[in-house]
């Protein structure tokens, strides 16, 4: 859900594990894209290989969001790699 920065300090100062509504509905966006690829190929994923895809990018944009977060908040970042 949107947050402002203000309410995402509180979310953080109280432990609540906060992720941006974009990363949040990103299962449901690759699964959908995983599915238009295979109907555009003619073709069928096994549900281990769309887990295994879906794994994938998951972990892809949590790299990519921790990389992000790291570079626009710095002290944040530093005080959570300690």
């Amino acid at each position: 859900m949107p947050s402002t920065r203000a309410a995402i300090a509180v979310f953080e100062s109280n432990g609540v594990i906060f992720g941006p509504s974009k990363a949040a509905n990103a299962g449901g966006v690759a699964v959908a894209g995983l599915e238009m690829a295979q109907n555009a190929a003619m073709t069928a994923y096994s549900r281990d290989d769309v887990d295994a895809r879906l794994q994938a990018i998951m972990a892809h944009i949590q790299r990519k969001r921790a990389r992000t977060r790291c570079s626009t908040a710095r002290r944040t970042c530093a005080r959570r790699m300690e």
